[in-house]
């Protein structure tokens, strides 16, 4: 599903067999960068960066492998033209959601 297609930037998101939220960035810029912070749910940060972002970039994770699927995070995306994306996110698995096998990837996103 896709959660953002704004100014050159693609996020998607769905849930894996077990209830787990997996989501990827991708770029249709010729150059562009993206840096972000997820705070999972056990209070580690998970970096994310990429400098030559571009639209020959293999996806990049915004969701967490550190087997816990609680999260925050925010991602910031510009590019050479200068389009620029701010994605404040959230996701969360079947552990808290009543144990269903589902996921939820929610938020916000400011661009110009």
């Amino acid at each position: 599903m896709t959660v953002v297609n704004f100014n050159g930037l693609l996020i998607n998101a769905r849930c894996d067999s077990r209830g787990y939220p997996i989501i990827f960035a991708f770029s249709s810029a010729n150059a562009a960068d993206l840096f972000g912070r997820i705070f999972d749910g056990q209070g580690r940060i998970h970096i994310v960066k990429n400098s030559s972002f571009s639209s020959r970039s293999r996806g990049v994770a915004l969701s967490t492998s550190s087997g816990d699927y609680d999260a925050t995070g925010t991602v910031l995306y510009e590019d050479s033209q200068g389009l620029v994306v701010t994605v404040n996110y959230a996701f969360d698995n079947s552990t808290t959601l009543a144990r269903k096998n589902v996921c939820t990837v929610y938020g916000s996103m400011i661009g110009g």
